[in-house]
C-alpha cells in the first residue's frame, strides 16, 4: 500500500521566534510575544543568517547567471544596483563558469578557468583581446567584479555570453509570515541557533548558555556535513593558452 502524505512544511519568521522563545522559557504556551521580542529575534535571525551563508556552499542558494561580453572590456561589475554590468544580487562567490557560442545550433559550450588573485596579477598582458579563457571573481562590500582573460574581441562579444555558477546571498526575512530561505530540514537548527543567540538577552545562566551552544552546533554541523555535492572530482593539468604556470 502507497503511503501518500505532504512534503510541504514551512515556517514563518514570527513561528521560529516563538519557538525558541518556548525553548528558552520566557514564553508561555499559548503566549504571544510582545513587539519588542519578535523585532529583537528578527534582527537575531538575521544576523546568523548572514554569518551561516558564509560556511559551506548551501547548494539551495547555487544559480546560473548570464553576463553579456564586450569588445575591448576586461573588467566587469555585478550587483543590485542598476548601475552594474549585470543587475542581480551580489555573487558571495563563483563557483564554475562556461563560455558559451550562440552563433551555432545547438550551442556549444567551452569551460572557462578559474583564476585566483594571485593568478590575475601574474599575468602579463590583462587587456590581450581574442577568445576569453579565464575568470577571476572578486566580491566587495556590495557589488562584485569578474574580470576576464583574454579581453574579449568582437567576434568573442558578438557570438559569445559568459555564463557564471555562483553562490547568491541568502534571502533577508523581515515580515512576520515571511518563509525562509532555506530547506525544512533546516528550520529545527534555526530554532536553536537563535536561542543560542538569544540566551544572554534573557539572563539564562552559564550551564544552559552552555547547552544551548553545544545543541546548536551539533545540528548546524550535522548539516552542512549533509549539504555536500555527491558527485565526483576530477583533476587535470593546467593548458590555458597565454598563461605562463611556471612560476619561480
Amino acid at each position: 500500500m502507497a503511503v501518500t502524505g505532504t512534503t510541504t512544511f514551512t515556517v514563518t519568521r514570527n513561528q521560529i521566534i516563538e519557538a525558541a522563545l518556548r525553548g528558552l522559557s520566557v514564553l508561555e504556551e499559548g503566549g504571544q510575544p510582545s513587539a519588542a521580542a519578535l523585532e529583537n529575534g528578527s534582527f537575531a535571525l538575521n544576523l546568523i543568517m548572514k554569518k551561516w551563508q558564509t560556511n559551506g556552499i548551501k547548494l539551495w542558494t547555487i544559480t546560473e547567471l548570464t553576463l553579456e561580453l564586450d569588445a575591448n572590456v576586461t573588467t566587469y561589475t555585478i550587483g543590485p544596483d542598476s548601475g552594474n554590468d549585470l543587475v542581480t544580487d551580489k555573487p558571495l562567490r563563483l563557483i564554475q563558469s562556461f563560455l558559451r557560442n550562440t552563433s551555432v545550433s545547438p550551442y556549444i559550450d567551452q569551460p572557462m578557468q578559474i583564476i585566483s588573485q594571485q593568478e590575475y596579477n601574474l599575468l602579463g598582458s590583462k587587456f590581450s583581446t581574442g577568445t576569453t579563457n579565464s575568470v577571476y571573481y572578486m566580491p566587495y562590500a556590495t557589488y562584485g567584479t569578474v574580470s576576464v582573460f583574454l579581453t574579449p574581441d568582437t567576434n568573442t562579444a558578438t557570438n559569445y555570453e559568459l555564463h557564471l555558477t555562483v553562490q547568491r546571498p541568502i534571502y533577508d526575512i523581515t515580515n512576520p509570515n515571511d518563509n525562509f530561505d532555506f530547506p525544512s530540514e533546516w528550520f529545527l537548527a534555526l530554532k536553536w541557533a537563535l536561542m543560542a543567540e538569544l540566551a544572554s538577552d534573557y539572563d539564562k545562566n552559564l550551564q544552559d548558555k552552555a547547552y544551548y551552544d553545544s545543541k546548536a552546533m551539533m545540528l548546524q554541523k550535522e548539516l552542512e556535513d549533509w549539504d555536500i555535492e555527491h558527485s565526483s572530482t576530477f583533476f587535470q593539468p593546467d593548458v590555458r593558452t597565454g598563461f605562463n604556470r611556471n612560476f619561480r
